[in-house]
């Protein structure tokens, strides 16, 4: 899922299969290196990705991320562990919206 760094903020991926409609983009980020394995690796030389806001949800919490707007996947900011309640919410919602 992976991690970026956008607008001083640490994003964690989410669910790829999200319906999310994406509003403005707001600038580019690249892949940061996860240290879920002790080591230490540098910033990656992947390609940049684009940012979106996401409708819905305040980009200070959770933003899209992609390269095109058709592959945008939800990034969230990280309480510890979890993402915050108004993410949560989000993310039930666009399920129920997906499933049904």
């Amino acid at each position: 899922m992976g991690m970026i760094k956008f607008a001083g903020r640490t994003y964690m991926g989410t669910y790829k299969d999200l319906p999310l409609k994406t509003g403005d983009r707001l600038g580019s980020t690249r892949p940061e290196p996860c240290n879920d394995t002790g080591s230490s690796r540098p910033v990656s030389k992947e390609p940049t990705l684009k940012v979106y806001r996401v409708i819905g949800i305040d980009a200070k919490l959770a933003v899209g991320v992609g390269d095109t707007v058709q592959d945008v996947r939800l990034y969230a900011v990280r309480d510890g562990k979890k993402v915050p309640r108004d993410v949560e919410v989000f993310i039930e919602h666009a399920r129920r919206t997906k499933d049904g």
